[in-house]
C-alpha cells in the first residue's frame, strides 16, 4: 500500500457494547440456560469424533446434567478444555457438481456435544443483544430478519439497473467474495474488536472467537462504505425520489456496494477493501468478486473504472443467496432449475428404501426447504403452471 493505515480511524467506526450488554454477558450461566442449551440442539446432528450425539444428553439428562453443568461451569471459569472434548471432524462439501480444486469444497466442522453445548449456551445469550449491535442491512443470523428480504432488495436493485439505458450519472454494483474467516484471520485483529466492542474477556478468544467480534469484523468494510457516503465520497443508489440511497445490502461474508461510479469512488472502494484485508489479515478473492455497470455505461468507462478495482465485469447479478437474479416476471425457464433440483433429490439411490412415513418426512423436511427461499420471493408462472410437474414428482418418488 501506498499510504500508512489509520487503524484508529478504521476501529471508532465500530458499535460498543452498552453497560448493560456487558453486564448481562458477564452473568454466571445458570443450570437452567445450560439444559436450554441442551435442548435446542437436533438430537441426532452430525456426531463428533466421540461418536455421542446430543440425543444422548437428552435421553440421559436426569443422571448426565450435574457432570455436564460441572464441566461447563469450569471451562467458563477456568478457561481450560481437554483437548479430547476440543477434537473436531472436518468434512469437506463440494460448492460444485464436479469441483476441481480445493477452494471448491466448504469445511464443515464436526465438533463433540459437550463443544456444541459450550458454544450454544453462548449463542443463546449472545442472541438477545445482536440485533443492537449489527447493522440494519445484515440480514444473516440476527433473531427477527430474514434472508429473503435481502434477496428481493437485490432483485428490485437489479431490475432497477437493467432500466438505467440513459443518463449521464454511472452506476455499479460491486460483488465482494472473502476467503474464510479461518484462513488468514490476525488474531490481534480480533483482540483488537472484542475490546473495541466491550465484549467480556473469553480465555479461549485465540481458539474460538466470539460472534460478536465476527460481526465487528466483517462490518469493518460496511461501516467505512457509509462512513465514505456521509462525507459525500461515495453516494448510493436511489431507485426513487422518495427512496432511501442504499449503499450495501450485507449477508455474512458476500457484502454488495450500490454506488455512483467514478474513477475516484472506485478507487476509493479499493483501497478500503486493501486496508481491510491489511489490518485484518482477510483476503479478497478477487477471481470470484465482480462489478456490474449500468447499461448507459460507456464500453470505454467501464474499462477505465474497472481497472483500480480488479475484478471482472458482468452484465448479471446471476444468482444470489439462491435466487435468479435476472427474473422478469415474463420468461417461466428461470424457474426450471427449481424441478431439476427437485428430480436430482428424490432420484437419490440413498432414499430408495424409506418407507412411506420416510419419504413424506424427507419430502416436508428436506425438499421443501430446497426452494421455500426462492418461492417466498417470487411469484410463479401463472401460464406454465410449476405447482404440477412438482407434484408428479413427489407422487413418483412416494409409489416407488
Amino acid at each position: 500500500m501506498g499510504h500508512e493505515i489509520n487503524d484508529s480511524e478504521w476501529f471508532s467506526l465500530i458499535t460498543q457494547l452498552s453497560e448493560n450488554h456487558v453486564t448481562m454477558l458477564n452473568r454466571q450461566f445458570s443450570n437452567e440456560e445450560i439444559e436450554k442449551a441442551v435442548f435446542s440442539m437436533k438430537g441426532m446432528k452430525s456426531p463428533g469424533p466421540n461418536d455421542t450425539p446430543p440425543s444422548f444428553f437428552h435421553s440421559l439428562w436426569d443422571k448426565t446434567n450435574q457432570d455436564v453443568c460441572h464441566a461447563i461451569h469450569s471451562f467458563f471459569a477456568g478457561g481450560y478444555m481437554l483437548s479430547e472434548t476440543d477434537r473436531t471432524f472436518i468434512a469437506l462439501i463440494p460448492k460444485t457438481a464436479r469441483p476441481e480444486s480445493t477452494a471448491q469444497f466448504r469445511p464443515i466442522g464436526l465438533c463433540n456435544a459437550l463443544y456444541k453445548i459450550i458454544s450454544k449456551t453462548m449463542v443463546l445469550r449472545l442472541k438477545t443483544i445482536v440485533s443492537d449491535i449489527v447493522g440494519d442491512f445484515q440480514n444473516a443470523f440476527v433473531q427477527g430478519r430474514l434472508l429473503v428480504d435481502n434477496c428481493l432488495l437485490a432483485h428490485e436493485m437489479m431490475n432497477f439497473v437493467k432500466k438505467r439505458k440513459k443518463g449521464i450519472e454511472f452506476m455499479g454494483i460491486l460483488k465482494i467474495d472473502f476467503n474464510k474467516v479461518y484462513d488468514r484471520i490476525r488474531w490481534d485483529f480480533v483482540e483488537k474488536n472484542r475490546q473495541k466492542v466491550s465484549s467480556p474477556t473469553v480465555a479461549f478468544v485465540k481458539k474460538t472467537p466470539s460472534p460478536v467480534s465476527l460481526h465487528s469484523m466483517y462490518g469493518g468494510p460496511v461501516k467505512k462504505m457509509i462512513a465514505l457516503q456521509d462525507s459525500g465520497e461515495i453516494k448510493g443508489l436511489k431507485i426513487g425520489r422518495r427512496a432511501p440511497r442504499i449503499n450495501h445490502l450485507f449477508f455474512a461474508d458476500g457484502p454488495l456496494f450500490f454506488f455512483k461510479a467514478t474513477p475516484d469512488s472506485c478507487s476509493k472502494l479499493r483501497t478500503a477493501l486493501d486496508e481491510f484485508a491489511t489490518l485484518s489479515g482477510e483476503v479478497v478473492s478477487l477471481e470470484n468478486s465482480f462489478i456490474i455497470f449500468f447499461p448507459n455505461t460507456p464500453s470505454t468507462f467501464v474499462r477505465f473504472m474497472r481497472k483500480p478495482l480488479g475484478v471482472k465485469n458482468r452484465a448479471t447479478l446471476g444468482t444470489y443467496l439462491g435466487c435468479p437474479m435476472d427474473i422478469d416476471g415474463r420468461s417461466s425457464s428461470k424457474f426450471d432449475f427449481l424441478y431439476e433440483r427437485m428430480v436430482k433429490k428424490t432420484s437419490s439411490w440413498k432414499f430408495n428404501n424409506l418407507s412411506q412415513a420416510g419419504k413424506l418426512l424427507l419430502i416436508n423436511s428436506i425438499i421443501i426447504a430446497l426452494s421455500s427461499h426462492v418461492l417466498a420471493t417470487y411469484m410463479l408462472p401463472k401460464k406454465e403452471p410449476y405447482d404440477k410437474p412438482l407434484h408428479s414428482v413427489f407422487l413418483e418418488f412416494i409409489s416407488r
